[in-house]
């Protein structure tokens, strides 16, 4: 039995002393001796991965290896076996509910999607707990009543917290304060007076009302006329944005909210003017840093609605004025021609989806983007799959593959 571990020191049984056994101490063990041809083909492969990897030679591989050689060292085969997709329709009833996360989810890699969507297996976090709490709070800041403190203090009351969550919190606090009232100047420096804040959408699919896309957008900002919009969704960290690899359905979270923007009965006929996000909660956070970060409809009456002050430094990424007024070239504008193509892809990448989804094909298969693997880096689920080169897809720029 063993003596101790981390935290506990530990006592032979009492079946020691009725049956009048002795408890022998600082045992040798003689590797010659097996007791277990399995164990025996686990510890081969250990002492293999040492030699092979280190240089390593233990004293009890020869034996191992002359016994049972090496057919079975690294022959463990990884692929996502299948589930049999009928007993799945069946269960599901065909229906199927799907977001920008849990598209994001299968076009990363079909396995991420199953463990996280068919086994259910969600995290209650901190970090979830954290940004639950602000998206709660910003979503309350345009109402006139708002109260930072008493919004604070409702959410907060929501979880019991440990010491180090709360110093960490409170520090998070001041930065959120200070994030909402650069957010308030920005939105005095437009013409968008009515916000949605966490706005839902849902639209159907194929004219099948058990397959829905649904949204839940941070802010959808309308003009008093209710012309014109834009959508703006907040991020922590450094959210990458470009469309480059809109056709192997990465990315995609801003085209999405465009696609739901444009079927959403509610906002189908009001002209979308931007797609952004912005980037909150920075230690060195500047008006710099609040920018809108995204797409802009390519028109600077359009844009000087968003911002008044887009002539001298814009809020808005991308956005610059020549000195004879007219706008500079830049990839985060768009005109109607480009925004029917990222309509349209979407469309084809929404579908492309359910139809793997509903046939259960959930291949581990993470892309590979410049020689990084994208799909893995951030993954919780890494540890489980045992992903190998071959499984990865490479892709390159123009949405085709390199091998």
């Amino acid at each position: 039995y063993k003596l101790k571990d981390y935290f506990n020191s530990y006592l032979a049984s009492t079946l020691c002393d009725e049956i009048n056994a002795s408890v022998v101490k600082n045992i040798m063990i003689d590797n010659n001796v097996s007791y277990s041809s399995k164990f025996d083909r686990v510890k081969l492969s250990k002492h293999l991965d040492n030699f092979y990897k280190f240089s390593y030679k233990d004293s009890s591989l020869g034996n191992l290896y002359k016994t049972y050689g090496k057919d079975l060292y690294n022959s463990f085969d990884n692929s996502f076996k299948g589930i049999d997709n009928k007993a799945y329709i069946k269960k599901n009833g065909n229906s199927l509910s799907l977001s920008y996360s849990s598209l994001d989810e299968y076009f990363h890699c079909g396995f991420k999607y199953y463990l996280s969507n068919l086994l259910n297996e969600k995290d209650d976090t901190f970090a979830i707990f954290v940004g639950n709490l602000f998206h709660a709070i910003l979503s309350k800041m345009y109402n006139d009543n708002f109260d930072f403190e008493a919004s604070y203090d409702e959410e907060v009351s929501k979880r019991e917290l440990s010491d180090k969550e709360e110093i960490l919190l409170n520090k998070l606090k001041k930065e959120l304060e200070r994030d909402i009232v650069l957010l308030r100047e920005q939105y005095y420096n437009g013409e968008f007076r009515n916000c949605i804040c966490e706005g839902k959408i849902e639209i159907g699919i194929k004219n099948n009302v058990s397959i829905v896309l649904k949204g839940f957008i941070d802010k959808i900002m309308l003009t008093s006329d209710n012309k014109y919009a834009y959508v703006v969704d907040y991020k922590s960290g450094n959210p990458k944005v470009n469309f480059d690899y809109l056709k192997d359905g990465l990315n995609m979270q801003l085209a999405i909210y465009m696609y739901l923007m444009n079927k959403s009965k509610d906002y189908a006929d009001i002209f979308l003017v931007g797609c952004y996000l912005q980037k909150i909660l920075e230690d060195d956070l500047s008006k710099d840093e609040l920018k809108l970060d995204g797409f802009t409809f390519n028109d600077l009456n359009t844009i000087k609605l968003i911002d008044k002050t887009c002539f001298d430094k814009s809020i808005i990424t991308g956005i610059k004025v020549k000195k004879d007024g007219s706008l500079c070239d830049s990839k985060k504008l768009f005109n109607s021609e480009y925004y029917e193509y990222v309509l349209a892809t979407v469309e084809e990448k929404i579908n492309e989806a359910i139809d793997g989804i509903l046939n259960a094909e959930f291949k581990i298969n993470p892309k590979i983007v410049k020689g990084a693997n994208v799909s893995c880096k951030y993954c919780k689920y890494k540890d489980i799959c045992y992903k190998k080169y071959k499984d990865s897809i490479v892709l390159s720029v123009d949405g085709d593959d390199d091998e």
